[in-house]
């Protein structure tokens, strides 16, 4: 995908300028600049992950690679270009080559790649990284306000059940020779809550 959009790039900038041999130099300055560049990013991209530096780290130990990157291929392009006049290598067509040109050159369309790999590659992969954190992060979330609600029940329940225990059991003592019919139900009823108690807990 990276390199079918600098391809498309390099296109349009031939159909604005139809010069076969700029093009032809264009193209063969890509070949020689754009696979070490895109295995130093990558490179730089892992050792990001692996050290768990930021993303800011990470942009701005690519944009240091790629412009030094691009300026020497562009001065070693430049080199070429003198020390083999016969090839016709040449980057502009209506400016004279000169290393600040072909370095500059260099320099910005390394930059400008860097900027495609960033969107092709590196963004992908730092967003998903951010999407699994945020949910990591929701789980621990959701996992402590679970944990801090059992501890309020827990602490409720030790706090207020032998409280309740004891005014039910009063309440019955005080029904049984009144109406023993009515203490009796509520005996049941406490039997009944006590058990429902004790299967919640297990």
């Amino acid at each position: 995908m990276l390199i079918g959009v600098v391809l498309l790039q390099v296109a349009s900038q031939y159909l604005s300028n139809p010069d076969p041999r700029k093009l032809l130099s264009v193209l063969f300055f890509l070949a020689l600049e754009m696979p070490p560049l895109m295995l130093v990013l990558s490179a730089i991209f892992v050792r990001a992950q692996r050290h768990e530096r930021s993303m800011s780290f990470m942009v701005l130990a690519g944009l240091v690679c790629a412009g030094a990157m691009g300026g020497a291929f562009g001065g070693v392009f430049w080199w070429l270009s003198e020390q083999l006049p016969g090839l016709g290598l040449r980057l502009f067509s209506y400016k004279e080559m000169s290393l600040q040109r072909s370095a500059l050159f260099g320099f910005t369309n390394a930059l400008g790649h860097f900027g495609l790999w960033t969107l092709a590659f590196a963004l992908p992969v730092a967003l998903e990284d951010a999407r699994v954190r945020a949910l990591e992060a929701d789980k621990l979330r959701l996992e402590a306000d679970r944990l801090r609600a059992a501890a309020e029940l827990a602490g409720l329940r030790a706090h207020l059940e032998p409280h309740f225990l004891l005014n039910t059991l009063n309440a019955i003592a005080g029904l049984i020779t009144e109406n023993a019919k009515e203490a009796r139900q509520l005996l049941v009823c406490l039997g009944d809550l006590l058990r429902d108690a004790l299967h919640d807990e297990n």
